[in-house]
């Protein structure tokens, strides 16, 4: 179907949606999905009698039917009896319904493991390539190798064949395989981002079927420019991190194809094609965020170019900006854009503390990170007394940081109250192999000295720095770390909370503690670990022994 097309029904049904739809427009939704989508949807099939009519029963069209048979208005009966014929077996809503009415029948047609990414979202690699999220597993998509910036422009990567194939699995209520990250994160009984986000479209049932699904345009984007980066993370690899490839090439871990993909992923390649910026002001009026990750978003040319563009569409407050940065950049700059936009999300991937952060986030160093994460504390607040208070006062932090609803505030209300920037800060704890163990440890220190929300993400890939491969006596220990009452109580008794759901930090550890419990002990994948581990520390001239001396313990045999 082409753009044009698309463009046209998706204003039209947006339209209607909110000013209300005809017995014609409901036909024609559904003509559109089976054209596109090749799914039959039929709202009302199963419907309670007493939210639908249907041509047989409209008491109006019956009373309609009966004033022109007396007046002879034959125009007026063959009308009806027309759209008798049209609609019959039809059901349609009701007139005059009260707002909301439909709304159970809608989110009952959601499929259960219905997720709008793949409607509302596109994810850009460094390499260029283009997939619904960033949990999709690439390894398992033959697809996934059809384009990429280096061919294609943005709105070609967003209507790619393999999308629309994923739009139509998720629309029969298939669970696509290469999700298997999120499935296993609901299985173990944690948030996935496709729960935390939309809840499946369920949230907004009516805007999930009119809107987001007959969107010719992202209204998300998940962006990873290039692998440009200033740190080689343990947990990551040449694919996203520039400062990886000189190691790898060294130790002769990359040669051939590979080396020059990745040296391809350290280009920046968005604003390569013109049409790119073209095509981004044209989508601006209805993106609502933006998130960048790494590489290091904020060392990124085209991250500050992407800023720009937005901010000369006028569209740059209705947009929430989503950072993940390794907190070892201060640029003021880049504040000074921020300063356009709604909400600024500033998540810090903070891993670990002390020695252990600098040897699981080499090279940078734990004591200038946390710096840089004060600055920008320093630089948002125009109120250092409110900024103090927040920091150091849970009730405070509480009323400032949100309506009497546990909403964000809007970007106004938040200036009102003394920030240059509607701002979000976040740890971002990226829990695995290195630092599961340490949890307890990390969350007391981080919490002592910053009043801010903490968001978990288990480690999935690569595979041998998952938690759930770990010995099981050793997984027994962390379960009795984690419980202990006190530091649960400590936990409880700070105000933070586990984003952007809203769980409490407590509970979101049971959910670590499940799945890391979630398979049994895999010795293979431990001594792969060890290996590879060994291996950058003779590079290094680390010692994995010497820094996690706890962990060392339970692994040694495994060597």
């Amino acid at each position: 179907m082409d753009l044009d097309k698309r463009e046209f029904y998706y204003e039209k049904f947006k339209k209607a949606m909110w000013e209300g739809f005809t017995p014609d427009d409901y036909l024609e939704y559904y003509d559109y999905i089976k054209e596109r989508f090749g799914v039959d949807i039929d709202f009302f099939e199963d419907a309670p009698n007493d939210l639908v009519v249907s041509a047989e029963n409209d008491e109006d069209r019956i009373e309609h039917l009966e004033e022109a048979l007396r007046t002879k208005n034959r125009s007026d009966i063959e009308k009806i009896t027309e759209e008798n014929k049209r609609w019959r077996g039809k059901k349609f809503p009701r007139p005059n319904l009260k707002p909301g009415a439909l709304e159970p029948l809608f989110r009952d047609n959601v499929p259960e493991h219905f997720c709008l990414f793949p409607f509302t979202q596109m994810n850009i690699d460094p390499d260029g390539r283009a997939r619904p999220c960033c949990k999709w597993e690439v390894g398992n998509v033959w697809d996934y190798n059809n384009g990429s910036l280096e061919d294609k422009n943005i709105q070609e990567l967003f209507d790619q064949p393999y999308i629309e194939d994923i739009k139509k699995q998720f629309l029969r209520g298939e669970k696509p395989k290469p999700c298997k990250a999120c499935w296993d994160e609901e299985d173990s009984g944690m948030e996935s981002i496709r729960y935390m986000y939309q809840m499946g479209g369920k949230q907004r049932p009516t805007a999930t079927w009119f809107e987001h699904i007959t969107s010719p345009t992202p209204v998300g984007l998940d962006l990873k420019l290039s692998s440009i980066c200033n740190n080689k993370c343990r947990i990551c690899s040449p694919f996203l991190s520039s400062k990886w490839l000189q190691e790898h090439e060294d130790l002769g871990l990359v040669d051939g194809d590979v080396l020059k993909g990745y040296r391809l992923n350290a280009k920046e390649k968005f604003i390569t094609n013109p049409e790119n910026i073209k095509i981004l002001k044209h989508w601006a009026p209805r993106i609502q965020g933006i998130d960048f990750f790494g590489g290091e978003p904020l060392l990124q040319a085209e991250h500050n170019l992407i800023l720009k563009t937005i901010v000369e569409t006028g569209k740059a407050e209705d947009i929430t900006l989503y950072y993940n940065t390794n907190g070892a950049i201060y640029d003021e700059e880049i504040c000074k854009h921020w300063e356009s936009f709604g909400h600024v999300n500033l998540n810090y991937s903070i891993d670990d503390i002390g020695k252990r952060f600098d040897y699981e986030r080499h090279p940078a160093k734990y004591v200038e990170v946390v710096d840089n994460v004060k600055k920008y504390y320093d630089y948002v607040f125009t109120d250092k007394v409110t900024m103090d208070k927040i920091i150091k006062n849970k009730k405070y932090f509480h009323r400032f940081n949100s309506t009497r609803h546990g909403e964000y505030p809007s970007p106004e209300i938040m200036k009102q109250r003394g920030m240059k920037i509607a701002m979000i800060n976040r740890f971002y704890i990226t829990v695995g192999f290195f630092n599961i163990f340490y949890i307890d440890e990390i969350l007391r220190e981080l919490t002592t000295n910053f009043n801010m929300e903490v968001q978990f993400n288990p480690v999935h890939f690569p595979h041998h720095y998952a938690c759930h491969i770990l010995p099981e006596k050793m997984k027994k220990v962390i379960i009795k770390k984690l419980n202990k009452i006190k530091f649960r109580t400590i936990m409880d008794n700070k105000y933070i909370k586990c984003a952007p759901g809203g769980s409490t930090v407590n509970k979101e550890i049971d959910h670590l503690i499940t799945f890391m419990n979630s398979s049994k002990e895999n010795p293979d994948l431990i001594k792969h670990a060890l290996k590879t581990i060994r291996l950058h520390d003779d590079y290094r001239k680390e010692s994995f022994e010497e820094v996690f001396p706890e962990i060392w313990e339970f692994l040694k045999e495994y060597e």
